[in-house]
């Protein structure tokens, strides 16, 4: 058997620096997500049945809701917790305004919680 050079052998001193990065891009990658802003409507936005108050979440009246608005029309689903909106009051990033009403964004129907559809490839909706 041949003789093994000892100098191709990594040692650990050569592996520290590359390490050391890896570490750290890890660490930072994973302070980055939690620090990132929620999305919103948070866990609300796929499941309505949340119980929350936040944006997404079934209602019955206002009071239901963080924001204290209680959508009420079709699109809703007959109540859901919503933002009231129009030309001089936005939607916040993510939403966006369809009759008065803040909706989530989409592209698809899967993009939407379950029993919603991607109405005109832009707002979730209820049927």
């Amino acid at each position: 058997m041949p003789a093994r050079s000892l100098a191709a052998t990594p040692t650990l001193r050569s592996l520290r620096p590359g390490l050391a990065g890896f570490v750290s891009l890890a660490l930072g990658l994973v302070i980055g997500l939690a620090c990132a802003p929620p999305l919103p409507g948070g866990s609300c936005r796929g499941n309505p049945l949340c119980n929350t108050g936040e944006l997404g979440a079934y209602c019955e009246r206002d009071s239901e809701c963080r924001q204290g608005h209680c959508c009420e029309n079709d699109e809703c689903d007959g109540g859901m917790c919503s933002l009231p909106c129009g030309k001089n009051d936005p939607c916040p990033g993510g939403l966006t305004c369809h009759d008065g009403n803040c909706h989530f964004l989409c592209d698809i129907d899967l993009d939407c919680a379950d029993g919603q559809r991607c109405k005109d490839d832009s707002f979730c909706s209820w049927d």
